[in-house]
């Protein structure tokens, strides 16, 4: 494992005090090759490896060789259970779960507005209807800051959302489906991040300027100035997620971002 990502890992457990809470439970985690999943995969790993911990954990990916690529030098991949699927078509034999991760999210900008729409609410219209009925502690789901609309920066919970893209549309059905459900859930509005495992290659700003500087290209901003970001720290994001999935009460709705550090682009 790369020593600054063991680093950050044993600093969430370290102030996680509530993660002892994790153990000996069954966990679905839904979309395992996004930022927050690979995180999280590793955290699991590293408390069964380590603290010897005693978490079954299930996978849902598109492609396991895409997946064991990823992860082949990073986790033991023979110690957990994968199910290759997306999520508008996931079936589940045996839906005796504890938690569930519901991180499985299309990039917004790779795939037309109708697919990514169709993507986002029939998946969780999927995921809603196969667990309304079971026995789950805890369904976390991870939305976006941007269902608040243009003007998010700052954005409180109990601010009236305002989604002006078809991403945002999405997600905030997506939350009302989940709201309006019996199942036990907590929703994460997530703004932007940075750290390892973030894509070298994608739309993100953060991304690019990286890539850049690593091979040696101009550093181009498209913005007017405007766009104001506040990255927040993976390794931060999952404590906060963790405390979220763990702590948090039935139907509650916590943004999780960056505080401060204002970058304008």
């Amino acid at each position: 494992m790369n020593k600054i990502v063991e680093e950050d890992i044993k600093s969430i457990i370290q102030k996680a005090d509530f993660i002892s809470k994790l153990n000996n439970k069954n966990i679905l985690l839904i979309g395992g090759t996004g930022f927050f999943a690979k995180w999280f995969i590793i955290l699991i790993d590293y408390l069964n490896n380590v603290f010897s911990f005693n978490i079954s954990l299930t996978i849902t990916i598109r492609s396991y060789k895409k997946f064991v690529s990823e992860f082949i030098n990073v986790i033991d991949i023979n110690k957990y259970q994968y199910i290759e699927s997306d999520i508008e078509n996931l079936k589940l034999d045996n839906k005796d779960f504890d938690f569930v991760l519901y991180f499985a999210s299309p990039d917004p900008y790779v795939i037309d507005e109708e697919k990514l729409y169709n993507t986002i609410a029939q998946g969780t219209e999927n995921i809603v209807n196969i667990f309304e009925n079971a026995n789950i502690e805890r369904l976390i789901f991870t939305s976006s800051g941007a269902v608040y609309g243009c003007n998010y920066h700052n954005s409180k919970e109990t601010d009236i959302c305002k989604p002006n893209t078809i991403y945002a549309k999405a997600k905030k059905y997506a939350e009302e489906l989940i709201l309006q459900s019996n199942i036990n859930i907590s929703i994460a509005r997530c703004f932007v991040f940075n750290g390892p495992f973030n894509e070298k290659h994608n739309y993100f700003a953060m991304a690019n300027f990286i890539d850049s500087v690593i091979n040696n290209r101009d550093i181009i901003i498209n913005g007017d100035g405007s766009p104001i970001r506040s990255y927040l720290y993976m390794a931060d994001a999952i404590y906060w997620l963790l405390t979220i999935l763990l702590k948090s009460k039935n139907k509650s709705i916590y943004n999780v971002g960056g505080g401060g550090g204002d970058i304008y682009l």
